[in-house]
């Protein structure tokens, strides 16, 4: 087992999830979006949200896949939270099977102490993850149990009891006909040889329902998603559906059936698995679900198994399948123990932070595959995260700090100046999240910083003399900086709410659509700095290597090791300190045609706003600059260009 260390203990203890069931939990304040939103009860179907991860096999500890699926489920449910919906997450561990059984028995354990050990770790990578689920569905529970048998019984009348012979996948725990098997060379996906086996199985008619289920795939487009896995089921749905072995006997580990059926029979895994969605909320309660996220290797379980379960028992279909990709490498290859291409996404959250590895989950469309790139993710921080929101909420901190006494300033009159389009915040969120597209959410939100940063820096409310109307550009910079950590936090909980704190805001009692246009902060309340939300991380050799984060990586430039521009030896290249900046203005160079001069903002870890020459001129246009995201050398002692300071060297791909 994947020992998880302290921290993720630690996290785990006090966020009560380990175990979820115990007393409330102490410590800090829960996280933006962790709980609903605190309005008026309302029993409409239509306000209530229910979603799912597929849950966690136990057989061996938590790998990137788990932390990826459920780190988008999270985001979605917090927006579904913060947005006032009615909303339950629900998450858990398939603890049943022969592979579970065969895995228990090699390391010399029993199946149960197995399958405590495999979701202690689970819990414990959620708990470090933030991901702040409402249930946890374990199926090894008597509840689950219960309602196994229930759903069996509902079924039934499509259910026989024949003879099987043939191949066995025991990998996927599955039989296989004789076609598929030899079109796949009598092996599993990992090229283990099928078995043949000669079994007596209770069998469902999955068949009969195969008209029914495309049907309702053809009628409903949003039922699976996205479209390459809708087509990708409907493509299933043209080859005849055999009848579904839905018990076995060759091993003990799983659902007992009810009473009135062959008590040597345990359930098949899947329909014993899928039936954890119900278990976690009562036909008549949150059920129909409105989303199961899963992964796009187990779309056929879940678009043709479970409805045809659904159908059989006179129980409603879930809104959505949503099917999200894999998290491959770099170079894009599957993750694998052979390739030695294995991430462990535990020591990532540890060296980087929880909010990094959950933003950087985040900034692919998750119906496609992921590559993970270590690079990426600190470029990521470094850019959006610490150079684009984290800068823009300290420099509102430190300006309310300094002209307002760390208060919150009153309100300009007429201030329809706002930093942002807020109504076009709002519909593109909105329009991203209902076809679960959590990149696309975080697009606009990272969009809508870029326009208050910018916003911010043609004001210069640091040369505003006039005190009345310097307070009414810091009060709608505070605004901006208090809606923005709100649409943030589903993505980056802990630096969210860290802010809302520092600009004086409080938590919202009402949906995020109901928001005040920049004006929902109290006259006086207070303005309270703190260390840095995202420290910039320094790339190493023009982003090859990385310097990890370290714990005073908040201090301002004072202390930076600087390198002579000329200084060519190896030692002083492997000294670079590389990071991202964002060109906040540029005009030409009066003495040069090839340079622009620019003010370049590094983040307050690197001293905030630096001149800066480049010779881009032959690449770019002056307003093509504007904002624009940079790779800068920030540790060169500073240099004569044409007779302009460059305090700092910009890497582009025009100039790299």
């Amino acid at each position: 087992m994947l020992a998880f260390d302290e921290r993720a203990a630690s996290i785990a203890l006090t966020y009560g999830l380990l175990p979820r069931s115990s007393s409330p939990c102490s410590g800090p304040p829960p996280l933006l979006g962790s709980r609903n939103v605190d309005v008026a009860a309302d029993n409409n179907k239509k306000n209530k949200f229910y979603i799912t991860t597929a849950i966690n096999y136990a057989n061996g500890s938590p790998h990137m896949g788990h932390a990826y699926e459920a780190v988008i489920t999270d985001v979605i449910a917090r927006y579904a939270r913060l947005s006032g919906k009615r909303t339950k997450f629900l998450t858990g561990a398939d603890e049943h099977g022969q592979k579970i059984a065969n895995t228990a028995a090699r390391l010399g354990k029993s199946p149960r102490t197995l399958v405590d050990e495999c979701v202690a770790e689970f819990k414990a990578l959620d708990a470090l993850l933030d991901v702040a689920y409402d249930q946890y569905v374990r199926t090894t529970s008597g509840e689950h149990k219960a309602r196994c048998r229930e759903l069996w019984v509902r079924v039934a009348g499509d259910v026989t009891l024949e003879k099987y012979e043939g191949w066995y996948d025991e990998r996927a725990e599955m039989f296989v006909k004789q076609s598929d098997a030899q079109a796949q060379n009598f092996k599993d996906a990992d090229g283990i040889p099928l078995k043949r086996t000669t079994e007596e199985c209770y069998f469902f008619a999955l068949g009969k329902y195969a008209e029914r289920i495309k049907a309702h795939v053809v009628a409903n487009p949003e039922f699976v998603q996205p479209e390459a896995r809708r087509s990708e089921v409907l493509k299933m749905l043209e080859e005849p559906l055999e009848k579904l072995s839905i018990s076995r006997t060759t091993f003990d580990w799983g659902v007992s059936l009810p009473e009135g059926f062959d008590a040597g029979h345990v359930m098949y895994v899947w329909i014993d698995a899928l039936t954890n969605y119900l278990t976690g909320s009562e036909p008549g309660g949150f059920w129909p679900a409105d989303c199961h996220v899963i992964g796009k290797d187990i779309v056929r379980f879940h678009a043709i198994y479970w409805p045809a379960f659904l159908m059989a028992a006179g129980l409603p279909l879930p809104k959505t399948l949503f099917c999200h990709g894999f998290v491959l490498d770099a170079a894009g290859a599957k993750m694998s123990k052979t390739l030695g291409n294995v991430v462990d996404p535990i020591k990532i959250v540890n060296d980087y932070g929880s909010d990094t590895f959950r933003y950087f989950c985040c900034k692919e469309f998750p119906g496609g595959d992921l590559k993970f790139s270590e690079t990426a993710l600190v470029l990521a921080r470094n850019g959006e995260l610490a150079a684009g929101y984290g800068n823009l909420v300290h420099r509102a901190v430190a300006l309310a700090t300094s002209k307002c006494g760390a208060r919150v300033p009153p309100r300009g009159s007429g201030d329809d100046d706002h930093p942002f389009d807020l109504c076009g915040l709002r519909v593109a969120t909105q329009a991203a999240m209902e076809k679960f597209d959590v990149a696309a959410y975080a697009s606009a939100v990272m969009a809508a910083t870029r326009a208050a940063n910018k916003w911010l820096y043609d004001r210069e409310p640091w040369k505003v003399k006039d005190s009345s109307n310097r307070d009414a550009i810091l009060r709608l910079l505070l605004e901006a900086c208090y809606l923005l950590s709100l649409y943030l936090a589903p993505l980056i909980p802990r630096a969210a709410t860290a802010a809302l704190e520092r600009v004086g805001g409080v938590h919202p009692t009402v949906p995020l659509a109901e928001l005040s246009a920049f004006d929902n902060l109290r006259e006086g309340a207070d303005v309270v700095q703190g260390d840095v939300l995202f420290a910039q991380i320094p790339v190493e050799d023009a982003g090859a290597a990385l310097n990890k984060e370290k714990k005073n990586n908040n201090n301002n430039n004072t202390n930076v090791d600087y390198v002579e521009y000329e200084d060519q030896d190896d030692t002083a290249v492997s000294r670079l300190a590389i990071v991202v900046g964002r060109i906040v203005d540029a005009w030409p160079h009066p003495d040069s045609d090839k340079l622009f001069c620019e003010k370049i903002d590094l983040g307050e870890a690197w001293g905030g706003v630096r001149e800066i020459g480049s010779g881009l001129r032959a690449y770019y246009s002056q307003a093509d600059l504007q904002d624009r995201l940079v790779l800068v050398v920030a540790n060169l002692k500073p240099k004569k260009l044409a007779g302009f300071a460059s305090k700092g060297m910009e890497r582009n791909r025009a100039t790299a």
